[in-house]
């Protein structure tokens, strides 16, 4: 089954990123269409008349998934960054970001399985507000221990800890 995926190449070196992205993705045999919107400086020198325009985000709403390259904020003029825009157009309070060892992949730690929440900071308010159940879905598909504590300093005891043994 193939998804369709939106493409927002950006500007700058964004298309040579998002290119470069989309041919590792087409590699891998990943089952995605692409259909391609524009975002940032990009879409002010298309005509449109802001930096994230509807038609791109009307795209990402009816396909649910979008793959966005680097894309420049102009200076001045009142525009808000297409991160921004994007983060609080669809509500976006949370990065979910699963991390698995690879079998055969020799690296400083062996047998990671965990599933990292980052929220944003100045959303945090909002992001407690509304029910993240969804953020821990790939928790619910493979048992691990489960981890309460969310702070930047947590990452760093937990490997000070693991240094000890």
């Amino acid at each position: 089954m193939s998804h369709t995926c939106v493409l927002i190449p950006g500007d700058g070196i964004g298309p040579e990123v998002a290119d470069a992205t989309k041919r590792v993705l087409e590699a891998s045999r990943a089952p995605l269409d692409w259909i391609s919107r524009p975002a940032g400086v990009a879409a002010l020198e298309q005509g449109h008349d802001a930096v994230l325009p509807q038609t791109t985000i009307d795209a990402i709403l009816e396909h649910g998934l979008a793959l966005k390259g680097p894309c420049t904020t102009p200076v001045g003029g009142g525009f808000s960054s297409v991160n921004v825009a994007l983060r609080k157009t669809l509500q976006l309070y949370g990065a979910v970001r699963p991390v698995r060892s690879l079998d055969g992949v020799n690296t400083r730690f062996q047998d990671v399985d965990i599933v990292v929440v980052k929220t944003r900071r100045d959303s945090t308010r909002e992001s407690t507000m509304r029910s993240p159940r969804g953020w821990f879905h790939p928790s619910r598909s493979r048992p691990r221990e489960p981890v309460t504590e969310s702070r930047s300093s947590l990452l760093n005891s937990l490997v000070k800890m693991d240094e000890r043994k």
